[in-house]
């Protein structure tokens, strides 16, 4: 459902975002390295994509086909579209679920510097617009088969949940868990997973890396005595270097976010703490011209403080992480015997699980 609030949140960044930003006149100041990053981002974004869809159509043809997937998803209460309960206390329902997808769409692309500088790339306003089609399109395509990949491997192990077991100690783990439990025998396909994982992780940090240090220098080097007078050739080498910066203090940074939960858990909540304030800021700029600097810059530290205090509450106090559904562990038996006195897979296991560790880099 969260898709479908994807929806409202392209259309106000195509009519409102865009519109308002292009008639401020800003552009990217490096639009060949943007061009750079896209091209990279569409090749990786493929290969993750590839990844995933391969071994989703392997696993639904070893289970006996979608329809089978489907069947046991829904028996597992795996399946709910439509829960129509409106308790703020309630963490996933339709209307949870929309807002969500609308905010996310509008926070994550309408205001977030490494997707504006695609869109400031491009000659015209309409071009830009038409892209925010095309993206919507792509989102679903992507969020269809990375969501659908978690019911493959609900199915896989209905009957022995790994998590349950003690085979793995994340829910992070389960797709990797899968590829190297079911899928080894096929030559290539760890290979071809670990690719996927790679994309994703490259892609988010060429984007992120490039726009770190963008803005970076635009607003605290550009100016001062020493670096306006340096050549376009020394600052780009500048932007360069603060580019990698950027991703070793990515890297530093997942390690302590790794020791926090699930990814997606733990990313969600602290991207939610800083742009839920800082897409308030722009929104109100350009929605309610009325309102001050001064008030704004109130508002804004108000809110921010509030949110980042809720988060490191819920970390500290262990609470509002999301409920496990029910698992099985009852055709474990002879399996668990034969998994741990089985040591051929043991080193493939290791590398993909560790691999996919570096998804954190992304958050």
């Amino acid at each position: 459902m969260a898709l479908l609030g994807c929806v409202p949140g392209c259309i106000f960044v195509g009519l409102v975002i865009l519109p308002t930003f292009y008639q401020l006149k800003l552009v990217s100041i490096n639009e060949g390295g943007v061009r750079a990053v896209v091209y990279t981002d569409v090749l990786q974004t493929l290969i993750m994509f590839g990844g995933v869809l391969a071994v989703v159509i392997i696993c639904c043809v070893d289970l006996g086909g979608v329809d089978n997937v489907w069947d046991i998803a829904l028996q597992g209460g795996r399946i709910k579209f439509f829960d129509l309960n409106t308790s703020l206390y309630e963490r996933h329902t339709l209307l949870s679920t929309m807002v969500y997808g609308c905010y996310l769409i509008v926070s994550d692309v309408g205001f977030n510097q490494s997707s504006y500088q695609r869109f400031a790339s491009l000659k015209t306003l309409q071009t830009a617009q038409r892209l925010v089609l095309f993206f919507l399109i792509g989102l679903f395509l992507l969020w269809i088969v990375f969501d659908f990949s978690g019911l493959v491997a609900f199915a896989t192990y209905s009957k022995c949940d790994p998590l349950t077991s003690g085979r793995i100690s994340k829910p992070d783990q389960i797709i990797p868990f899968l590829v190297s439990d079911k899928l080894s025998h096929l030559s290539g396909m760890s290979g071809v997973f670990v690719a996927a994982v790679y994309g994703g992780v490259l892609s988010t940090l060429s984007s992120c890396g490039n726009s770190c240090a963008c803005v970076i220098w635009e607003d605290f080097l550009k100016d001062r005595p020493y670096y306006h007078r340096l050549s376009d050739a020394k600052a780009t080498n500048i932007i360069k270097l603060l580019s990698v910066g950027s991703g070793l203090a990515a890297i530093i940074m997942s390690l302590m976010v790794e020791k926090l939960g699930s990814i997606h858990h733990v990313a969600s909540s602290i991207l939610s703490a800083i742009s839920g304030p800082l897409s308030g800021l722009f929104i109100s700029g350009i929605c309610m011209p009325w309102v001050s600097a001064q008030g704004a810059i109130v508002g804004f530290l108000t809110s921010l403080v509030f949110s980042v205090w809720v988060v490191i509450g819920k970390f500290l106090r262990g609470g509002g992480s999301p409920a496990r559904l029910p698992l099985s562990i009852e055709g474990c038996s002879g399996n668990l015997t034969h998994f741990f006195n089985t040591t051929v897979n043991n080193s493939l296991t290791n590398i993909l699980l560790t691999d996919v560790h570096l998804v954190n880099i992304s958050v």
